[in-house]
């Protein structure tokens, strides 16, 4: 039977020990060195990093609101630009109350229906927008029958004196309607004793339309 001295015993043991603790203060300085703060190299690193996420953040937050910003002032634009085609639109048709400087033109005794035609279209084209005869508005399908003292806008009667009424720049039509040569000059010619007055405004109201077209009376326009 082998049998171990005492002394190597203790020895042996001894080594064991030592082996152990050794094993043991590894792993002691190890869970140590993992629970320490990090250097001053790694701190600044770290917050390096998260200055540099927090720039990009904020710059991804000002891309974001300025294309918001846009879109908004796009929508709005658009928005605003078929409001006003649409208010021009319902001018033009009559469906909506047309305000503005113009021009006004006082006769103080009938006229022919050509003869009334002709001074509509006159206002027309000079820039007229929008235009009333004694209080009715007149539109693309608007129509002048009848004669004398029997004329008709729209089958609605009207009664010298006629007021022509027609909103657009007043020095425009003014000049259009006075020229040498012109409708008002013509007018004067073949109604002798017809007054009439052409009046520039800086502000005048037309009444909405409010009547049928007759489908056979001669427009105007």
């Amino acid at each position: 039977m082998l049998r171990v001295s005492k002394p190597r015993l203790y020895l042996t043991l001894a080594c064991f020990l030592i082996g152990l603790l050794a094993v043991m203060t590894l792993r002691t300085q190890s869970n140590l060195a993992r629970m320490q703060p990090p250097s001053p190299s790694d701190q600044a690193q770290v917050i390096s990093n998260l200055v540099d996420a927090n720039s990009n953040l904020e710059q991804e937050i000002s891309r974001l609101d300025n294309q918001l910003a846009q879109f908004g002032q796009g929508a709005r634009a658009q928005a605003e630009a078929l409001m006003q085609e649409l208010g021009k639109l319902k001018v033009l048709s009559g469906e909506a109350e047309a305000t503005g400087p113009g021009v006004e033109v006082w006769l103080g005794r009938e006229i022919s229906v050509p003869d009334m035609v002709d001074l509509i279209n006159e206002m027309r084209n000079a820039g007229a927008e929008a235009i009333a005869v004694n209080d009715l508005r007149i539109i693309t399908r608007s129509s002048v029958s009848g004669g004398g003292a029997n004329m008709l806008i729209d089958n609605q009667p009207i009664s010298a004196p006629f007021v022509l009424r027609a909103l657009g720049d007043p020095e425009t039509i003014e000049r259009a309607l006075e020229r040498k040569g012109g409708l008002v000059s013509l007018l004067r010619v073949n109604y002798p004793g017809l007054t009439v007055r052409v009046t520039k405004y800086d502000k005048l109201v037309l009444p909405v339309y409010q009547m049928e077209q007759m489908p056979t009376a001669q427009k105007a326009g």
